[in-house]
């Protein structure tokens, strides 16, 4: 049966856009209602309009709809319902039994002790009905109980519940609570869900409380504020998957024998507030991730209550705060990591402290000094401070590095950033000149000479780099970003890289000597290795001049014989042989060279000095 058209026709719009992102239009269907019940009961019904042209349902004067008994009119409507779910009123709509309930203002039909409530008991239907309730505004309490309507669908979504909410007793098809907002709470109890229960994007002040209810379908929560209590208590059975992710939790969380079924994400989730899971079981894999390194998911103590029995599925975790799980849940946790029944992946703070994540944009030819430097820097904390420090690299991208420190010391984390401060400004501190360290044999004095050294190095490979084109200002910004430093301190650094390259080398050089070692000017750009033309840096060719010249007269003439072996019809296997030696004879005669220079440059440039 179509529409029956009235005279009187109410005002209100509902816009909605459809998949397309196309704005449609609808208006108010509750007169067309009217008018079946009208052609059933043969009673003459007529909608108070006000002054803006609203009818009483849509209307936003709330005295003006009580003095026109909106009581009587709401509870016609539902007369109305209950007759097309009996059948004896032939109604459907897009072939379906769906009514159009948007928008209403709902008031008070019912005074339970001084509280007013808005009762939907009558949502007790046994066909299957599609009721519309999108974008309502419900002014007092709203009571959905003993309603046993499996064929049912209710959509809530978009609405704004002033008083308290409770659905208890109940059984729907499916139930949307999507956008709405819930000033005084939401409670669900003793319910079953036969498909899709939707809280989606949901925001409640005051507690939600789920207890004895079981969701048989898909349950979304995803993208929810929950301002203060969470209870879900007493058998709730979650069959399907849930999704709890990108859910802000700002009140405390109490989860007790529940039943997580098919699966469970709660990725991107922020429990800001103690959380507690108490006996409950995991038949599916169990998700707490997060996409953003610095969002750690929990930010306040986290209890499991973990039994191996109970736990039939596998539990995830990245870039969450781990140790905020507590001890006996964690340790249970990790034990688990050998029979797959936990994964813990990267970034994951799995420490009793630990900085703030830092996120460095650098490409990857910059980030293996920064890397070196760090784990130096380690070093240099332990041996200065006598505190354990490690660092943990979250993630590594050809553009991008992040890392934090930590430390199982039991420290303040206050305490342990101040020191991180105080002695990252101590480590850049550079002696005038290697003769001021003392060469003693003493533990203390042979961590200074391996922390000078190291550090050395690395800056050593950094002025090259700035005269190759590779390290700008920027780059030391981004280098205090991983080792604390003050403005000063960066500045220092500076004048030392681009002042003071070539002696930077010239003392690895040396140190290298005295250790045996050959390992300076990796990666040098300006060592251009073409087919027949080589470029050896003007620094490098003096110190193999210098060097060199301190040869005997012998030690020339056998460095003369591997370097006119070299020709360029040599084979590989020749060149590969000639090398070692080559490189056999420097270090015998004490003659540092970049490690990553091949034969054939090596011998370009003895070539020049040896004529």
């Amino acid at each position: 049966m179509k529409y029956l058209k009235t005279d009187i026709m109410c005002n209100y719009k509902y816009i909605e856009e459809d998949s397309r992102g196309e704005k449609q239009i609808f208006s108010c269907c509750l007169e067309n209602y009217f008018s079946l019940l009208a052609s059933v009961t043969h009673e003459k019904y007529v909608l108070p309009i006000d002054k803006n042209g609203y009818c009483i349902f849509h209307s936003e004067d709330i005295e003006w709809k009580r003095r026109n008994n909106y009581d009587y009119w709401m509870q016609t409507l539902f007369k109305f319902l209950s007759l097309v779910d009996k059948g004896a009123i032939d109604y459907e709509h897009n072939g379906w039994k769906e009514f159009d309930l948007r928008g209403i203002r709902w008031l008070t039909s019912y005074e339970e002790g001084e509280e007013s409530v808005i009762l939907l008991d009558r949502l007790n239907y046994q066909s299957d009905m599609y009721l519309f309730f999108q974008g309502g505004i419900f002014y007092d309490a709203v009571r959905i109980r003993n309603c046993k309507s499996p064929e049912t669908e209710t959509d809530l979504s978009l609405c704004k519940f002033f008083g308290s909410v409770s659905v208890t007793d109940t059984t729907l098809k499916c139930i949307s609570f999507d956008n709405s907002l819930f000033q005084n709470g939401l409670d669900i109890g003793k319910c079953v869900f036969v498909q899709d229960a939707a809280f989606y994007s949901m925001e409640v002040a005051g507690e939600l409380c789920i207890a004895s209810t079981v969701f048989k379908g898909p349950v979304n929560f995803s993208f929810s504020v929950f301002n203060t209590t969470i209870w879900m208590l007493n058998g709730v059975n979650f069959e399907m998957n849930t999704d709890f992710s990108s859910c802000v939790f700002n009140g405390a969380m109490e989860i007790e024998n529940v039943t997580f079924g098919v699966g469970t994400t709660f990725k991107n989730a922020a429990f800001n507030d103690f959380c507690d899971f108490i006996e409950c079981e995991y038949y599916e894999d169990m998700i707490f991730e997060s996409e953003n390194l610095e969002n750690r998911m929990f930010n306040k103590s986290i209890r499991f209550n973990l039994n191996e029995d109970d736990m039939h599925g596998c539990f995830h975790f990245q870039n969450v705060n781990f140790f905020k799980i507590v001890e006996k849940d964690r340790k249970l946790l990790l034990k688990l990591q050998k029979d797959s029944k936990t994964i813990i992946g990267s970034g994951c703070i799995k420490y009793r402290v630990q900085s703030p994540v830092a996120m460095i944009k650098t490409d990857s030819i910059n980030q293996n000094i920064i890397e070196e430097l760090t784990y130096s820097f380690s070093k240099y904390f332990f041996h200065s401070s006598g505190f354990n420090l490690g660092v943990e690299f979250l993630e590594k991208r050809i553009d991008q590095i992040s890392l934090f420190y930590f430390t199982d010391e039991d420290i303040e984390l206050d305490t342990f950033l101040e020191r991180l401060s105080f002695w990252g400004s101590k480590y850049w501190t550079f002696p005038s000149d290697v003769s001021e360290l003392q060469f003693e044999r003493s533990e203390a004095a042979v961590a200074k000479l391996d922390d000078y050294v190291s550090k050395s190095m690395s800056i050593g490979k950094i002025a090259v780099r700035s005269m190759c084109g590779y390290w700008n200002e920027m780059d030391t910004s981004l280098l205090f970003k991983a080792i604390p430093g003050t403005e000063d301190e960066e500045t220092k650094i500076n004048e030392l890289i681009k002042l003071n390259a070539t002696k930077i080398i010239m003392q690895i050089q040396n140190l290298n000597v005295h250790n045996g070692q050959v390992n300076i000017l990796e990666n040098a750009k300006d060592i251009n290795i073409q087919q027949t033309v080589y470029t050896v840096p003007v620094e490098i060719m003096k110190s193999l001049e210098l060097l060199i010249g301190k040869l005997s007269k012998e030690e020339i003439g056998e460095l003369e014989e591997h370097v006119r072996v070299l020709s360029p019809d040599s084979g590989v296997q020749e060149k590969e042989s000639l090398k070692e030696k080559v490189l056999g004879f420097m270090n015998r005669h004490g003659i540092a060279v970049a490690q990553s220079m091949t034969a054939s440059c090596i011998y370009e440039g003895l070539r020049i000095l040896l004529g």
